[in-house]
């Protein structure tokens, strides 16, 4: 009795299941509606297909785990793992040892990013310093020195007389034998020509590179990076300003660099003295009477280097003589010199 009385039940609510005139489809979106018959295979093909997020190739369980995406970019490291630069420190970075002499070498291959430049080893040869001096200019041979002697070789000196460009009355008439020698040349001066050089410093040039981003996983503290290439010393470094001692246990082998180089190498004054030398040819007027009449047969016009006996009272220069003369230079001094400055540390994995 009451199985007939459920199933009349049943049966007087099904027509209120069905959809009425323009009510909206009940099926899920973007399925095909239950009147379609044409799509009916497919509903029950789509009833049968488990759901797109169970798919073990989406990389997702199908009790909605997490997906498997991360697990995949959790790849190990293809190259090298290096310990990662402490706090306050620069690098990893891998070095090119140069000469100052060579030219500057440019990062590549496998650390193509330029860091830094730091030197070491200086080693100033100080500044070459000459010093010349021009021909000597201005110079005068206008005075004598007459000289007595008491023999014949005129080599026993008795006396002399100064005698200039007018005429000087002797004191007394000395009779002797005589000559007369031009006095050394007066005045005049020497251009100063100096010259210097510089020589090229030689210290030690080295550059630090860095590697471009490397994908891949490395244990804690450390960092996925590239291998140096051969343009490259095989160890990598840190590095940080001032002088330091180096942190940690890889990077343990330390030298002392510099990142700044100051050279005001110079030379000191380059001077000449005044001219010295001697007067060449030239005469010399000695006349037996006073106030140089020259114009009498007790005249005699010297020339350096003759002997002659006489005696006279007036004497004057009556042609000067040539100016042969140079001067010394001072040799200047080489002043100032070159060094390096602000230190670096740097810290490299053991050789």
């Amino acid at each position: 009795m009451r199985s007939k009385t459920s199933f009349f039940l049943l049966l007087s609510l099904l027509p209120a299941c069905s959809n009425a005139p323009g009510d909206p489809s009940r099926e899920p979106p973007g399925q095909p509606g239950s009147g379609d018959s044409s799509s009916s295979d497919a509903d029950s093909n789509d009833t049968a297909t488990p759901d797109d997020s169970a798919d073990p190739e989406d990389g997702s369980s199908d009790e909605g785990g997490e997906s498997t995406d991360d697990a995949a970019e959790e790849m190990p490291c293809g190259d090298l793992c290096l310990a990662k630069a402490p706090s306050g420190w620069h690098g990893p970075a891998a070095i090119m040892r140069s000469s100052s002499a060579d030219e500057a070498p440019a990062c590549a291959e496998s650390h193509p990013v330029e860091l830094t430049t730091l030197l070491s080893d200086l080693i100033p040869q100080p500044a070459i310093c000459d010093c010349n001096c021009g021909e000597a200019e201005g110079m005068t041979c206008n005075s004598a020195t007459a000289h007595v002697y008491a023999n014949a070789g005129c080599n026993s000196l008795i006396d002399t007389f100064d005698i200039g460009l007018s005429c000087s009355n002797g004191v007394e008439p000395i009779e002797g034998y005589w000559n007369i020698d031009f006095d050394p040349p007066s005045g005049g001066a020497c251009e100063a020509l100096p010259s210097f050089s510089v020589p090229a410093l030689d210290y030690t040039r080295w550059t630090l590179c860095g590697a471009a981003p490397s994908e891949g996983e490395c244990e804690s503290g450390e960092a996925c990076t590239a291998s140096p290439a051969p343009i490259f010393e095989e160890r990598q470094c840190i590095w940080q300003e001032g002088d330091l001692a180096c942190p940690g246990d890889v990077f343990t082998e330390r030298t002392l660099l510099f990142s700044e180089l100051t050279d005001d190498r110079s030379c000191g004054e380059c001077s000449c003295g005044s001219p010295q030398g001697t007067c060449a040819d030239g005469e010399v007027l000695l006349d037996f009477f006073a106030n140089c009449p020259g114009d009498t047969i007790a005249s005699w016009f010297a020339v350096p280097g003759e002997c002659l006996e006489l005696y006279f009272e007036s004497g004057q220069v009556t042609e000067p003589a040539t100016p042969f003369a140079a001067c010394e230079p001072t040799m200047p001094v080489s002043l100032g010199g070159a060094s390096l400055q602000q230190a670096h540390t740097l810290c490299c994995e053991p050789r």
